[in-house]
């Protein structure tokens, strides 16, 4: 009975599977089976019938386990309805069965998956250069003649301040000199003449004992009548407290106790930065100059020689700003004028027109690398399985006079430098577009692959490159061929 029963089984499997494989080889379901819209748990909904495909187009058990990456029996499980599979297990597969689908279309095209561009060591100066229209090489030269001219400014008036600093001190020092003996000599005379006054008052009163009984005035007339009081000078003195004075005003670290000693003091020391400045000022304005100047104000250590970029338009702010911020680690900002000679007057004379850089380090660098042509362009060779559907520009008929049908843009011979547009409906109802877009400085087209989950995605895209008209065409196109926009209002 058991035996019965297992036969019953086997029959009835065998019966579901011949159907599973019918409905798998049916062209319409094709896209249903492969792409399913909503997978289960990230799981393949279809993986039997994806597994009876497989095998109906002679694939074996081991060599759909080596594409899957996993073991027999888990095929075999999957064969009979154990289990699903994971979409990132079962994908391998399905892109190598889908393409044999029948009634599809297939082109092979060279896709860009990156360029890169690589920065000259004097990118800087380049970039400034492209920006006020001047040659590299006048602009680097106006720009450090410029800067160097302000800085030796600078330096020598420091100098200057230095000489005349030490010129005042060698003038003090030499009034000192000067000043300090005569006062000297003035205050020694001065007491000279008061000992000897007081000498004569001494010897007046001792002959005369009775001017001690006389009062103070009485006593004073009698003596000036009898002693001639000495004549103290005060020239050199006052003229030496006036000099301390002004001295200890432009020096206040100055104590005064021994003027002389204190000013040579502070000569030597001024003598000495003086000397020191000299010797050290070719490197000091080295230093200052590159202090100074606009440029190599960036990061070495975060210096990208070499970037890579997208090449859709989609490349804008965000990236140039986290580029910005990795090179400047600051919101640098160029601010720079230059005197360009323009040529002479009627007299002879020489006229000039100022040039201004004033802009963010983020502005001029966007602009820069823009402007730069691609140094490393990596392709991928990608197998376009769909329906052709809307090229832009228009093909004319005698450029399709190599193909029995119309051709993508990517397959012909493009002779201007306009955008060009290729729009293929894939096996999973999704779009795709394949962009051409010119690079100047490379004179050549570079194709990138978009996918799209829905018309509105796909316009959003294409709207900065169409005109309102032809962007109206590709979706009524679309719009008729089944797919729709949110706003749209479907009626069944």
């Amino acid at each position: 009975m058991a035996n019965k029963n297992s036969k019953q089984e086997r029959n009835l499997n065998r019966i579901q599977r011949k159907t599973l494989l019918r409905t798998a080889c049916n062209p319409d379901n094709m896209d249903a089976l492969f792409f399913p819209k909503e997978p289960v748990d990230g799981r393949h909904p279809h993986t039997q019938e994806v597994i009876l495909f497989a095998e109906e187009c002679g694939w074996s058990q081991e060599k759909i386990a080596a594409c899957c990456g996993i073991s027999q029996p888990v095929v075999s499980g999957w064969k009979c309805g154990d289990g699903k599979a994971t979409m990132q297990q079962i994908m391998p597969l399905i892109q190598q069965l889908s393409p044999t689908g029948p009634g599809q279309e297939f082109y092979v095209c060279q896709i860009v998956d990156t360029v890169s561009i690589t920065l000259p060591d004097d990118w800087e100066i380049k970039m400034l250069a492209k920006h006020s229209s001047l040659s590299p090489n006048f602009l680097h030269k106006e720009l450090w003649d410029s800067i160097q001219e302000q800085v030796t400014e600078e330096f020598e008036q420091q100098e200057q301040l230095l000489h005349k600093e030490l010129y005042g001190l060698d003038q003090y020092v030499l009034q000192v000199k000067k000043i300090h003996p005569l006062m000297v000599r003035e205050l020694d005379n001065n007491d000279k003449a008061k000992t000897e006054y007081q000498l004569a008052l001494e010897k007046l009163l001792e002959e005369n004992p009775k001017y001690v009984e006389l009062d103070e005035d009485s006593r004073e007339v009698l003596i000036s009548n009898k002693l001639n009081k000495p004549q103290l000078h005060t020239i050199y003195k006052d003229q030496f407290t006036h000099l301390k004075r002004e001295i200890l005003a432009s020096y206040p670290a100055l104590s005064g106790e021994n003027l002389l000693v204190e000013l040579e003091q502070q000569q030597n020391e001024t003598e000495k930065r003086l000397s020191d400045f000299r010797v050290e000022r070719e490197d000091a304005v080295t230093a200052t100059l590159q202090q100074q100047s606009p440029l190599n104000k960036f990061e070495q250590s975060a210096f990208p020689l070499t970037i890579e970029k997208p090449l859709q338009y989609d490349f804008k702010k965000a990236k140039f700003t986290e580029i910005c911020d990795d090179i400047f680690k600051q919101n640098k900002h160029y601010k720079i004028e230059i005197k360009k000679q323009n040529g002479y007057d009627y007299l002879g004379r020489a006229f000039f027109n100022n040039i201004n850089i004033d802009a963010s380090a983020q502005e001029l660098f966007e602009e820069y690398v823009d402007s730069l042509p691609f140094d490393d362009i990596s392709t991928e060779e990608v197998h376009l399985c769909g329906q052709y559907l809307l090229s832009e520009p228009i093909m004319k008929d005698d450029d399709e006079s190599s193909y029995s049908k119309p051709a993508p843009w990517f397959k012909k011979y493009i002779g201007n430098n306009h955008d060009t547009l290729d729009l293929f409906r894939l096996h999973s109802q999704r779009l795709a577009l394949v962009h051409g877009i010119y690079q100047e400085k490379n004179k050549k087209h570079l194709f990138t692959l978009r996918e799209f989950d829905s018309l509105d995605t796909l316009l959003d895209y294409i709207k900065p490159i169409l005109t309102h008209k032809t962007l109206t065409k590709w979706k009524l196109s679309l719009m008729e061929i089944g797919y729709t926009t949110s706003a749209a209002r479907l009626v069944y």
